[in-house]
């Protein structure tokens, strides 16, 4: 099942921002629209403790309950990125997968929802729910774990996929 074609007009707006300036860092990233997908770019900074960007979807309402995975169609960097999901629980966790980018090379990436950890402020949980796959409410990427300079993820797409149609890589 297609989540976002990004090269589809309708899937193209209302994607936010969120770095780590909102604990005094001053890192930046923002998300641009072509015919041939999304540019997730911008630059990880250290300064005052930054060391992370990410950009999020609008608030949605999927029920991912029936699929086993998300599968990322992405040209990368080389640099190491988290795919993240939220539900709409009480703790508003997030739950996070990372993945690894061959510079300049398309890539089909399959990540398995019981790979995704949950998270707080960076850090990961050892004890928190499963996530609610029928209450998807928010996906997104991020770059962290202190990659500073310069970043790039070309994203074409983002669909959510039974094992089967896959062989599971992360």
């Amino acid at each position: 099942m297609k989540i976002y074609n990004f090269t589809h007009p309708d899937h193209q707006h209302r994607w936010r921002s969120l770095d780590d300036w909102v604990m005094g860092g001053r890192s930046s990233s923002h998300m641009q629209f072509c015919e041939f997908g999304a540019q997730f770019s911008g630059h990880v900074s250290l300064a005052n403790n930054g060391g992370f960007a990410s950009i999020h979807s609008p608030d949605c309402q999927l029920n991912l309950s029936e699929y086993d995975g998300i599968t990322l169609q992405v040209q990368g960097d080389g640099k190491r990125y988290g795919f993240i999901l939220r539900d709409d629980g009480p703790l508003q966790l997030r739950y996070q997968v990372g993945f690894d980018t061959i510079k300049e090379t398309p890539q089909t990436i399959h990540l398995l929802f019981e790979k995704f950890m949950p998270m707080v402020m960076g850090t990961e949980l050892d004890v928190a729910p499963q996530i609610n796959r029928q209450k998807i409410s928010v996906m997104g990427f991020i770059i962290a774990d202190y990659q500073h300079g310069d970043f790039n993820l070309h994203i074409q797409s983002i669909r959510a996929m039974r094992v089967q149609e896959f062989h599971c890589t992360g």
